[in-house]
């Protein structure tokens, strides 16, 4: 009688703890999947835009940012506009580039970066102790060969683009366009070589098949152009070696020396609107490369050119006529 008893003791506990567990398992919470949604959005959130680091900023999220007051501003940093992201540089908004900054700009384009400049002012680094040499205050960059990767920016009345001083040594140069596809556009604004002790810096520099396409604006400093990039200067204007004159279409003139090597080109286009005194010319220089000279939009000479085809036809009816009668 024993036997049975123990037996069936045993199948009740067995069936008791098997209700126990799935009970258990039944209140335990269930896990949320690895690829849930919500942990997807978490895992793709953006964290690096603006990429900040102590002495530089990198704006690279293909958005439009602004300088334009003392709290957006950037002191003793320089910024980097990439992939296709824009700077918007306004009144009262200011970029100034680290002292002894190694080689950086103020403000560096590159990968499709754009800069839209209104007002504000850009400024060079300082170059103080070994560091003889100021820096750049704007460099416009394309470090591939395709118009895709390219920089671009554009300049109106109230920007000032400063070179970096130099009391030991060579300013620094205004505005750097350089890569194949890079364009300057240039409306007005204030480009200033840094001062420097040794020579002073640019007020433009283009390189390597960058554009620079001016129509107005104030340049202290010389350019260069060199290695089949181009500056192209909008109204009327003469070249003279190396000395350029002339007028923008907004009455206000230019007197520069752009130095040209290795098929730099300085291009001048007269504008329909504005009426020139004298035509735009390039006359020889002594370095390799002659700018083409361009035509200009002439008086119209089309009635004295039908007078005087009128006179010739008369003379030829005067004259067969005569032979007839004779």
């Amino acid at each position: 009688m024993r036997l049975p008893s123990l037996i069936s003791s045993l199948v009740a506990l067995l069936s008791l703890s098997s209700i126990v567990g799935s009970v258990g398992s039944t209140l335990s919470p269930v896990p949320a999947p690895a690829s849930s949604p919500i942990a997807a959005a978490e895992a793709e959130a953006p964290t690096n835009s603006p990429v900040e680091s102590s002495n530089k900023t990198i704006y690279n999220d293909g958005g439009i940012h602004v300088v334009d007051d003392e709290e957006t501003s950037f002191k003793h940093e320089s910024v980097i506009v990439t992939d296709n992201s824009t700077l918007r540089l306004e009144a009262n908004g200011y970029i100034y580039s680290p002292d002894n900054s190694d080689g950086w700009p103020a403000v560096r384009l590159k990968i499709g970066g754009v800069l839209n400049g209104t007002g504000g002012s850009v400024t060079g680094s300082l170059a103080t102790g070994d560091n003889i040499d100021g820096g750049e205050a704007i460099e416009m960059y394309n470090g591939q060969y395709s118009p895709k990767t390219a920089s671009y920016a554009y300049f109106y009345d109230g920007i000032n683009v400063i070179g970096g001083d130099a009391p030991n040594g060579v300013g620094g140069n205004a505005l750097h366009v350089n890569g194949f596809g890079t364009q300057a556009y240039i409306y007005g604004g204030h480009f200033i070589g840094g001062s420097g002790t040794k020579d002073n810096g640019l007020s433009l520099y283009v390189f390597n098949s960058g554009r620079a396409h001016i129509r107005a604006g104030l340049f202290t400093g010389d350019m260069k152009v060199e290695r089949s990039g181009s500056v192209a200067f909008y109204g009327c204007f003469m070249k003279n070696g190396t000395k350029v004159t002339g007028v923008f279409a907004d009455e206000s003139e230019l007197d520069i020396t752009v130095r040209t090597y290795y098929g730099g080109e300085v291009i001048l286009i007269p504008l329909a609107e504005q009426e020139c005194d004298t035509a735009p010319s390039a006359s020889p220089t002594n370095f390799p490369t002659l700018s083409p000279q361009p035509t200009v939009p002439r008086p119209n000479l089309g009635g004295k050119r039908k007078v005087a085809s009128g006179f010739i036809i008369m003379a030829v009816f005067t004259v067969m006529q005569s032979d007839v009668m004779w």
